[in-house]
């Protein structure tokens, strides 16, 4: 990220342009409570002096073995402990395959399940876990007949593209002489068809197109990278917990 004071982009969560013994992270203050801008600052990191790869837990100030203490931590299903921008210990959903929480409206959200999605899940028999802009349901699954036949792979809907189903990380609807597959985007949750080298998104092989080879209908593409929208994730999180606590007082 940007770094105001020389001007030049540093990783976060390594110890950059700050002193020995801090670290960069984002100014939880300005994120939470403040403006709302990502703004990274050099903060004192708590466990970097550690021996083994450590996590500062906020809830009782220590510092936890990140790999060894995860399952202790994080017990519920589908989570790992993860360091978050801030610097601090979280219970973030698995990333491969890609999760999401059941329940986020939970009042306990931050240690609520997490289950693969477009995958059975928490739901009934014949229904998959898919997400929405700002949660996620079971919905039923259109692509049950393909599913059921072949249960090492996974069908999915191209609901962006003709709603056929799809084995997921095959070539499906993209372009059959191209680099990318039919997956899930990390971004948008949503199938499509995406170049994991640098998770861009592809024209389908089915595309209607003009005469200059490019299609008809517009294609959305995703407007943040996976990076920044973990960022913007995590400082959501947390502004969402201070209400919920001030809400109980």
């Amino acid at each position: 990220m940007f770094y105001e004071p020389e001007g030049k982009c540093y990783k976060l969560l390594q110890s950059g342009p700050c002193r020995r013994g801090q670290w960069l992270v984002l100014d939880k203050e300005e994120a939470v409570t403040g403006s709302g801008k990502l703004r990274p600052v050099c903060q004192p990191c708590p466990c970097c002096d550690k021996a083994f790869r450590a996590v500062y837990w906020p809830t009782d100030g220590q510092c936890h073995r990140l790999l060894r203490e995860s399952k202790q931590l994080c017990p519920s299903p589908g989570t790992v402990l993860h360091v978050d921008p801030f610097g601090e210990g979280e219970c973030a959903c698995e990333k491969q395959p890609l999760h999401s929480r059941w329940d986020v409206k939970n009042e306990d959200s931050e240690n609520a399940p997490c289950y693969p999605l477009y995958q059975r899940g928490p739901c009934d028999n014949g229904y998959i876990f898919v997400p929405h802009e700002n949660s996620t349901s079971c919905e039923k699954d259109p692509c049950s007949q393909q599913n059921n036949e072949n249960s090492e792979a996974r069908f999915v809907a191209w609901k962006d593209g003709n709603n056929r189903c799809y084995m997921l990380g095959s070539k499906g609807p993209c372009h059959p002489h191209g680099a990318t597959t039919f997956n899930i985007h990390p971004v948008t949750l949503r199938p499509a068809c995406i170049n994991r080298a640098n998770q861009i998104v592809d024209l389908p092989a089915t595309c209607d197109t003009d005469q200059n080879g490019d299609c008809r209908k517009e294609i959305i593409l995703p407007s943040q990278t996976q990076y920044l929208n973990d960022l913007i994730l995590s400082a959501k999180r947390r502004r969402e917990k201070r209400k919920a606590n001030q809400s109980k007082y």
